[in-house]
């Protein structure tokens, strides 16, 4: 049954967010108080997963690197009807894949220690969706801003393990972001910004090899900065880049009733998106 309404609830996000691209691009007309901008672009991200050895024989129980390339789109609206503060509403949504190195160990059924080291490569997939509501705060005159932001965010990872012993490994993550973005404005067609956030990890859903965890312990965050500048005739078009740091810190799920847990990991993404927006 949860399975069935987390599938639902992913079909009907991705579903709903596709619309409001479809109506931004389309060319149906906003409101006069509100200012939708559309975003879309590409995404470089050096992965790094790892999985510690509960009984610290070992010096992990497996790990993951790679670099994954990403396209993402999203879409925000901003209600300038108010003069200080203006609400906005944000949704995004990123795409990732790529072969990574798989380095991890076949583990004894019985003793459940590790026998031999394993070394493959593997496919590794991430699909993320977070909507999000900000409080835009104009500061000065000079274009400064600062923007407190909450929502929910969405993360999926498909891995596909190959070989006789491979298995696929499936991971959800529920979150609660919360944040604050920091811009000001160093001319007319050029703005510097800092975003930082805290992600308050709700909920997480494990499947490996068939058996299924739950997991409710974790935390996330996100650091970055990023530079826009206007370009185009008119300035009308928006170049964004964005160098960044997330990291992932998720404990150890509770236990299958054949004894089986899923392990505490971590995950280390340093990236740069770089997107255009109008």
């Amino acid at each position: 049954m949860i399975t069935i309404f987390k599938l639902r609830l992913f079909r009907c996000s991705v579903a709903g967010f596709v619309l409001m691209l479809c109506a931004l691009f389309t060319g149906v007309p906003a409101p006069a108080a509100l200012k939708i901008t559309g975003e879309a672009g590409l995404d470089w991200v050096s992965f790094h997963y790892e999985e510690p050895d509960p009984d610290g024989s070992i010096a992990y129980a497996m790990k993951e690197d790679g670099s994954m390339p990403a396209v993402f789109a999203g879409i925000s609206c901003e209600f300038t009807e108010f003069e200080k503060v203006k609400p906005q509403l944000r949704a995004l949504m990123s795409f990732a894949y790529s072969d990574v190195e798989y380095n991890g160990w076949l583990m004894d059924t019985e003793t459940r220690h590790a026998v031999m080291p394993v070394k493959l490569s593997s496919p590794n997939a991430v699909f993320q969706l977070r909507m999000l509501l900000g409080l835009k705060n104009t500061i000065d005159t000079a274009g400064m801003t600062v923007t407190p932001v909450t929502g929910v965010g969405f993360r999926y990872l498909f891995n596909d393990l190959p070989g006789k012993w491979g298995y696929s490994r499936e991971q959800t993550y529920w979150y609660l972001p919360v944040g604050i973005d920091w811009a000001t404005r160093i001319s007319s067609a050029l703005e510097l910004g800092l975003r930082a956030e805290y992600d308050y990890f709700l909920r997480g859903y494990n499947v490996s090899g068939g058996d299924s965890f739950d997991q409710s312990e974790g935390y996330g965050y996100l650091v970055s900065v990023f530079t826009t500048r206007a370009v185009g005739i008119g300035h009308g078009l928006l170049l964004s880049v964005e160098p960044y740091y997330r990291y992932w810190n998720i404990g150890q799920s509770t236990m299958t009733d054949s004894g089986y847990v899923e392990p505490a990991n971590s995950t280390v993404e340093y990236g740069l998106r770089c997107s255009l927006s109008y």
